[in-house]
């Protein structure tokens, strides 16, 4: 129950916001769950690059219960994370004994790879689930071949298996390769009877993909020839040196460098901590010593080799998607080397036994503290791992349903929207947006507040519509963005709100070169020692110099933090002002040690190019604010 309620922590915890964002693969499962609800239904289906469709059924059930939110998508991965604690239980309690059963849940528990995978809602997480399944309940039919209802449930899992993930097609390697080494096990007539059942159970639960595999084979296997190193693209004019290289990656991923992939791992860390390693090796050659006589030792390595060929044959060895169904099989192995050194150390202690029941604890307390400090303190707050998973489209559907919801008028840049899975499932009114050239019209089109959604890194000043009437302008600033590929991150998008207003009678802080008027100006605290100062300006005639503001934090005397820049984070520059508007103009500093008694504030407006401030009616060139 313990293993149990610690797996469970670290997979549900704050599972909707972290990892943040959406992956544009989840939301495309996300999407398929979507078109399941209403009455879309399929074996396979085949949008991005295609997917087994247990998973997305599973997915849309949360769906409609929780809606369509991140939450709703990775809370199946979680609850399936956790199940499979409970069958690798069943499986190492089947294979070898009850502890290592134990043991191999302990470790799976505070796998890093498993509690990452647990947290996005990819169909993978799948398959270690149904593989382990399938072995319990295979060698409990070995042990009780009478027990027809062993044998049923195992055929059932093993077919169940094709319809998780791409890399359930090395299972029937794996069993044919472990029955060729035990076929002499099976040759009562009760076994041969549970082999029929199990065929039976096989062919049933396969049909519908094998049918739909015969029908579509090319859309099936598309994705493997893409990525594998028999692609002259991939692999080059010599796939054997790819292959031979990417076997070092695989052999060395569990002590060594694992995926450096940021949706999958935190990059480059190894399968195993230290200590767990250790373990993992003493079970592998435990279980080769045994190879002859043992059909779990068989089953546990060859299970661990063959799923190892799916990322073998690929690019970006070792990729931790691909090579998921080595993951159950590497946690047994582990839990066997560490239930063969407890064995000699109670042996060896025959006194001290609690003592080295209390030493093994501490192992695998350690183990999953140090999973929960990578992941929790290092991993979710890395800003690769934000960019990877693209949390700028979670960011701007989120924008986009805020002002929708608050009966705004938004104008959303096609640019942004186009190809984007995560802004289609979480901002379902982009189904029937009206479709234009430059831009897409969200909301109520007669509504008089309007938010454009643009991408600033391209022109946009053409998407922006002022009416007729003063306006107050309030630009916000997306978060970054950045490719797998690109070298620098870019900022995704900008939101600019757009409100009619009637002249605000509000005598100015003061008016720089009599033009450029401050009508507001307010402080407020944000974390991490920050401080955000947000100003109000307007214009008394047409501007056309593009000048800067500054706003200098000064102690004793001193500046000790600034930030300069056009209006609007540099977006609405003072030439774009129309003569009575109003600006919402916000600068954050961030302060050493925080606001201290005795600091002010001095804002005010200067040339690029000469530095030359601006000055008011009395001669002075800034604005003193207290904080």
């Amino acid at each position: 129950m313990l293993v149990l309620l610690v797996g469970a922590a670290l997979r549900f915890y704050a599972i909707g916001e972290l990892p943040p964002g959406l992956y544009r693969d989840e939301a495309f499962y996300g999407l398929d769950a979507l078109n399941v609800l209403r009455g879309e239904l399929a074996v396979y289906f085949v949008a991005n690059n295609g997917r087994e469709g247990m998973f997305i059924y599973l997915l849309a059930a949360s769906v409609g219960v929780l809606g369509n939110i991140p939450l709703a998508l990775r809370f199946v991965s979680a609850f399936v994370g956790v199940l499979t604690l409970a069958a690798i239980y069943s499986m190492g309690r089947a294979m070898f004994s009850p502890r290592v059963g134990l043991l191999a849940a302990a470790i799976l528990a505070s796998t890093f790879w498993h509690v990452a995978l647990s947290r996005v809602a990819f169909r993978a997480i799948l398959l270690p689930l149904w593989l382990a399944l399938a072995a319990a309940l295979l060698f409990a039919t070995l042990r009780s071949p009478g027990r027809v209802a062993f044998a049923v449930g195992a055929g059932t899992a093993v077919g169940l298996t094709a319809h998780t993930y791409a890399s359930a097609q090395a299972l029937p390697l794996l069993l044919i390769a472990w029955g060729a080494t035990t076929w002499r096990t099976w040759r009562s007539p009760l076994h041969c009877r549970a082999l029929r059942w199990m065929l039976g159970m096989i062919i049933v639960t396969t049909a519908p993909l094998a049918l739909w595999i015969a029908l579509h084979g090319a859309l099936y296997f598309n994705r493997a020839g893409q990525v594998s190193i028999f692609n002259p693209a991939i692999g080059g004019s010599d796939p054997l040196s790819a292959l031979w290289r990417n076997a070092l990656k695989v052999a060395g991923m569990f002590f060594v460098e694992g995926d450096r992939i940021w949706r999958h791992n935190l990059a480059l860390r190894p399968v195993f901590d230290p200590l767990i390693a250790a373990s993992f090796v003493v079970g592998l050659t435990t279980s080769l010593g045994q190879w002859r006589h043992s059909p779990a030792a068989r089953f546990a390595l060859l299970g661990l080799g063959i799923f190892a060929i799916p990322t073998l044959l690929a690019e970006d060895a070792p990729h931790f998607l691909r090579a998921i169904g080595m993951l159950p099989f590497a946690c047994l192995l582990a839990a066997r080397g560490l239930d063969v050194l407890l064995t000699h150390a109670e042996q060896r202690l025959a006194r001290h036994r609690s003592a080295v029941g209390a030493a093994a604890f501490m192992m695998l307390a350690t183990s999953a503290g140090l999973t929960t400090q990578q992941y929790f303190h290092t991993y979710v707050r890395a800003t690769d791992t934000a960019h990877w998973f693209e949390s700028h489209n979670v960011a701007l559907a989120q924008m986009t349903r805020q002002a929708l919801s608050a009966g705004m008028h938004v104008v959303l840049d096609k640019r942004l929207s186009n190809d984007n899975p995560t802004l289609r499932f979480m901002t379902q009114a982009l189904d029937s947006a009206a479709d234009y050239r430059d831009h897409l019209r969200l909301g109520d089109p007669n509504s008089p507040r309007q938010r454009l959604i643009a991408d600033p890194n391209h022109a946009w000043s053409d998407l922006l519509h002022l009416p007729s009437s003063a306006a107050q302008l309030h630009l916000q600033l997306g978060p970054t963005a950045q490719g797998d590929r690109d070298s620098q991150p870019r900022r995704a998008f900008i939101a600019l709100d757009i409100t009619p207003t009637n002249p605000v009678k509000l005598s100015p802080l003061a008016t720089f070169d009599q033009r450029i008027a401050l009508l507001q100006a307010v402080l407020r605290p944000m974390a991490k020692g920050h401080v955000a100062a947000q100003l109000l300006w307007t214009a008394r005639e047409p501007i056309r110099e593009d000048f800067a503001v500054f706003v200098h934090w000064m102690r004793d005397g001193q500046l000790i933090a600034q930030a300069d820049s056009s209006p609007g984070h540099g977006f609405l520059p003072m030439p774009r002002w129309r003569p009575g508007d109003y600006i919402v103009d916000e600068h954050v500093v961030q302060l050493p040690g925080g606001i201290k008694p005795g600091d002010h504030v001095r804002i005010g407006v200067y040339r690029r190019e000469s530095n030359q401030r601006l000055t008011r009616e009395d001669g002075s060139d800034f604005v003193i604010l207290q904080p």
